[in-house]
């Protein structure tokens, strides 16, 4: 169950977050090249973090809707204005894992069939450390708030829980 948190204080929080990755990406060139934006295409939808509905919502009106006991499921059509991309799309194709009660950021499974960033033998298409430093110190902040922790610990438990399978 949430707690009661300020607009205030979740418009800091995510807007902090946001200009973290505003001119930083996984790679030095636009990994959508490789792939043809594939993370942007389809009717898929992205989980919303703890509050960022609130943060983002006048720009994706209509877009938002609930499931799983509340968690928010931002519905993409593979068009945005990039600034109002919500933060799943902003750490793509990383996850803030909670583990044994700690904060690993990794490859999130749940883009293993269409990123190839999952390839990291690959020198080229080597996720640059300096992003995956950056999700970590991002998350580091969030996942203080105790709802924010929650969700990304039950998100990691579904996505390890998926690892079986592949």
């Amino acid at each position: 169950m949430k707690k009661k948190i300020s607009e205030k204080l979740i418009y800091r929080m995510y807007d902090n977050a946001y200009k973290s990755f505003d001119r930083l990406t996984p790679l030095l060139f636009d990994c959508g090249e490789l792939c043809n934006a594939r993370c942007c295409k389809g009717k898929d939808g992205m989980y919303l973090f703890p509050y960022e509905e609130i943060f983002i919502g006048s720009h994706w009106e209509n877009k938002i809707t609930y499931i799983k006991n509340d968690i928010p499921l931002l519905i993409c059509d593979g068009i945005c204005q990039r600034e109002h991309r919500p933060l799943s799309c902003r750490i793509f194709p990383l996850f803030p894992y909670i583990i044994d009660s700690k904060l690993k950021v990794d490859f999130d499974l749940r883009a293993k069939n269409i990123c190839p960033l999952q390839f990291n033998d690959i020198a080229e298409i080597q996720i640059q450390k300096k992003f995956k430093r950056k999700v970590y110190r991002v998350f580091k902040k969030l996942i203080k708030n105790k709802d924010i922790y929650d969700f990304c610990s039950r998100i990691s438990e579904e996505i390890l829980f998926l690892e079986k399978f592949y």
